[in-house]
């Protein structure tokens, strides 16, 4: 199977939040839009997606506290100007624990 030519985005997403990460509950991750390039594959390591992720959880102030964080972020990808096709979940989880 070659990926050449295919674009990859990452869907919306709410998150599920509980304990310290409560107030995140609902928080909505943004989707990559336009879609990006997928560039070199090796067929141990997979394919990179040609983007800087910027994910941050950032510094959250203390009192820490027991708590989780999911974002379940569906991956998709196109041929350019087709439908998108989800083809896995990747889930972006954290934990607190006091």
């Amino acid at each position: 199977m070659s990926f050449a030519n295919l674009q990859f985005t990452e869907a919306t997403a709410a998150a599920v939040a509980s304990g310290y990460f409560s107030s995140l509950n609902g928080e909505q991750h943004a989707a990559t839009s336009p879609p990006v390039s997928i560039g070199l594959c090796d067929g141990l390591l997979g394919c990179q997606v040609l983007t800087l992720d910027t994910v941050d959880t950032i510094d959250d102030p203390p009192s820490f506290s027991n708590g989780d964080f999911l974002w379940p972020i569906p991956w998709r990808y196109q041929a350019p100007g087709g439908a998108l096709t989800t083809f896995t979940t990747a889930n972006h989880y954290q934990a607190a624990v006091a």
